[in-house]
């Protein structure tokens, strides 16, 4: 179940350009790890939204908190 940019700009919308350089990953990714129902797609890319602050950040912040 391929997720196309338009809807990727629709669940990210803060994320503005940053997501150009990841657009392309997220779908292969997706096939990859066998990521293929509505709820798995649901799950892993409100992770990512979460994780990574509508692709404001690209490393993990915690290392910084030590």
């Amino acid at each position: 179940m391929p997720i196309s940019e338009q809807q990727l700009r629709q669940m990210f919308p803060n994320a503005g350009n940053r997501l150009n350089a990841h657009v392309l990953f997220i779908s292969p990714a997706l096939e990859k790890a066998a990521i293929n129902t509505p709820k798995r797609i649901a799950a892993f890319l409100a992770q990512l939204a979460h994780e990574s602050g509508e692709y404001r950040y690209m490393e993990e912040l915690a290392d910084e908190c030590l």
